[in-house]
């Protein structure tokens, strides 16, 4: 019986008539140099196999030193091995960026819960000269002061807003019991009512889970639809509309609406990011702190969520979420 004669394993320097005598392959007794990482073959300095793979399979040496199916076993090991390491290398470094935001929310909530007391206290203190409770002022003295009120203002709904956002960050799991879904929203339209009211805004509401509940955290999803329907009465015109549709399949569908301003097409990937305010905002007179969106964003994410976002300018915004139930109701 004739026998196939395999070829030799071979040495990538021999062969190739290589002199650089430097390269880590170069009289080595690994004759697999696919797996030295360094070595300096088409006159440059390659990386490591999973690097430059697509470079080495090409190669003779490569196909002559892996012909056997006992060879290609211990390439094929040898990229699982890698493949782990580099996997477990990427699991450490996800980890300790994670653990580095945390530690700076944390740091940033502590900071943001400080100046949230002292602009409190600077405030009152404006609203008390404001006031004439301690006396009558001039004129000029009260516009000043006027205006560094609303200022102070200002700044403490950002601080508000930047201790919310930090607050979901920090958090690394929220806690959670089942509540009625309906209830909340109802409860937030109820609360922002008198706001809406001042531009003639008409609320509503459409739901059809007939009260159904979901497993989340109460004061997080009352924060999201607040946000949410802020947003919506302050870009909306007076005389519009805003609503929240409520739709119950395998995970609850929420739809929040508005007949609003719109946001531009081109700007839409950006509107969750941090402190980003669209282009055409500034025809708004109230000041936004670019954040309220980012807390909402973070929110849905912490309770396994998603939303995204439909717009078209002048005719209104969608903010579809999809929120799942949670954990299954046990029988008590």
């Amino acid at each position: 019986m004739n026998t196939i004669e395999l070829p030799k394993r071979i040495k990538c320097w021999e062969i190739m008539n290589c002199n650089k005598t430097e390269c880590p392959a170069y009289g080595s007794e690994e004759l697999r140099c696919w797996i030295i990482s360094g070595t300096q073959c088409k006159d440059e300095i390659q990386d490591t196999f999973l690097n430059k793979m697509e470079l080495c399979i090409e190669c003779k040496v490569f196909k002559i030193n892996s012909a056997t199916d006992e060879q290609k076993q211990e390439t094929i090991d040898f990229m699982v091995k890698n493949f782990k390491e580099y996997y477990s290398m990427f699991e450490k470094v996800k980890n300790e960026l994670t653990e580095q935001d945390h530690l700076k929310s944390q740091y940033v909530s502590v900071v943001s819960h400080h100046l949230q007391d002292s602009l409190s206290t600077i405030q009152f203190c404006l609203k008390v000269v404001l006031t004439d409770l301690v006396g009558s002022v001039p004129e000029k003295v009260r516009e000043m002061v006027s205006r560094a009120e609303s200022q102070s203002i200002y700044l403490l709904h950002f601080v508000k807003d930047l201790l919310n956002l930090s607050r979901v960050k920090a958090v690394k799991e929220m806690e959670m019991k089942r509540i009625s879904l309906l209830k909340i929203i109802e409860n937030v339209i109820k609360q922002l009512k008198p706001v809406a009211a001042k531009k003639s805004i008409m609320l509503e509401l459409k739901d059809s889970t007939h009260g159904s509940s979901i497993f989340a955290n109460k004061e997080a999803i009352e924060q999201l639809f607040i946000n949410l329907l802020v947003n919506g009465i302050k870009y909306t015109n007076p005389d519009g509309k805003v609503g929240i549709e409520i739709v119950e399949e395998k995970c609850f569908r929420i739809i929040v609406w508005d007949t609003g301003i719109g946001i531009p097409e081109v700007e839409l990937p950006h509107i969750f990011d941090d402190f980003y305010r669209a282009t055409n905002t500034k025809q708004i007179k109230e000041k936004g702190t670019g954040l309220g969106l980012s807390i909402v964003k973070q929110i849905v994410s912490a309770h396994k969520g998603e939303i995204r976002v439909e717009s078209e300018l002048n005719k209104g915004s969608k903010f579809i979420l999809i929120l799942p139930k949670g954990r299954e109701i046990r029988d008590e």
